[in-house]
């Protein structure tokens, strides 16, 4: 970490350089949400309609997190300069993590999946967001009345539905479907990259800790030899920690 330090005059400051990009992100921060709650304007989505304040909003959210994201994993983490393994388990983490983003996401957002519905969520969606002059005196008492029943409804709403179990993926076994693509996708694909970019790593996890042992690496060495001389192997002898490292 001391090479961070290490720099020409205040602005070539490793850490100097990394506060004053955040100190950027959090002027977008505020400025974003300012200008995008003064939007009304109405665009089109992936076919679905929706403010473009909140488009601006969110672009700026997930921008700025992605971001301070990158300048974690570069600067602080230093995954950019490591070795293969760390970024291997990180790329598996982020994709299981998305996996299960996507799996419930639709659930979430339509406030039903395939046994359960959420009738008190739909219902506040319906009605829509209360304007700022719904909270007057007047209707506090009504408010407070209000609550003990608001709390029953909340809890008996989650109710089960008479869905079928027998046909598990959306829109049936149709080709044309795209939410069969979709979990095709996230199920069939996702998985396995998840399990193999895992099994890479721990291969190559128990390869690198077995070459640190003397008696192992001297019976191991030979055939390894043999193994990276191979055709299209080169890449992997990079993989894998030099006789100097170990």
């Amino acid at each position: 970490m001391a090479g961070h330090s290490e720099g020409k005059g205040l602005l070539g400051n490793h850490y100097v350089r990394v506060y004053a990009v955040l100190l950027v992100l959090l002027a977008i921060s505020i400025v974003g949400p300012v200008v995008g709650g003064a939007l009304d304007t109405q665009v089109e989505v992936f076919g679905r309609a929706f403010s473009l304040g909140i488009v601006v909003t969110l672009v700026t959210a997930f921008g700025i997190a992605v971001v301070k994201a990158w300048l974690v994993i570069k600067n602080f983490m230093h995954l950019t300069i490591e070795r293969v393994i760390p970024k291997l388990f990180l790329a598996a983490s982020v994709l299981l993590l998305a996996l299960f983003w996507g799996g419930v996401a639709p659930d979430v957002q339509n406030h039903e999946g395939r046994l359960w519905e959420n009738d008190a969520a739909k219902e506040a969606v319906a009605r829509g967001i209360p304007s700022a002059d719904y909270g007057d005196e007047e209707h506090a008492g009504d408010e407070y009345a209000d609550a003990d029943e608001a709390s029953e409804v909340a809890r008996a709403s989650l109710i089960p539905t008479g869905k079928t179990t027998e046909n598990l993926l959306p829109g049936g076994y149709n080709f044309t479907h795209a939410a069969f693509w979709t979990v095709v996708v996230l199920v069939a694909i996702g998985t396995n990259a998840v399990a193999i970019m895992l099994s890479i790593g721990l291969v190559l996890l128990v390869l690198e800790l077995l070459s640190r042992i003397p008696i192992v690496r001297r019976f191991t060495d030979p055939m390894l030899d043999l193994v990276l001389r191979l055709p299209g192997m080169g890449r992997i002898r990079g993989l894998l920690p030099s006789r100097q490292e170990a």
